[in-house]
């Protein structure tokens, strides 16, 4: 994948992820979908409504538009162990990517 070949579209939040993909999708303009992003656990239940949403709504989009979705997102303790899976060594965009260059062999 070439870097012209990508664009970068910012989502205020894990949660809203869905609807910036399906945003995306329905533009026409793209072959697939990476979404990638975090949610940390706080001294609420926040992180569990994100986690609840955020994975079937990007599942959602990819069945109804057809257009390839992964899903890159990781769920963290705290800021320095999502700082400690998203950094340098381990780049979830970069693993999220390939899945998307030929989702269909993937699935047979």
């Amino acid at each position: 994948m070439r870097d012209e070949d990508i664009a970068l579209a910012w989502a205020s939040g894990a949660f809203e992820l869905p609807a910036v993909a399906r945003r995306l999708t329905v533009a026409g303009k793209f072959a697939a979908i990476v979404c990638v992003g975090a949610a940390i656990k706080g001294e609420t239940q926040h992180d569990e409504v994100v986690r609840e949403t955020a994975a079937p709504g990007i599942a959602e989009v990819a069945r109804d538009t057809g257009v390839p979705c992964t899903f890159g997102v990781i769920w963290a303790l705290n800021r320095p162990k999502a700082e400690e899976r998203s950094g340098a060594e381990v780049n979830r965009g970069a693993e999220a990517a390939p899945e998307v260059e030929d989702p269909f062999i993937k699935l047979i």
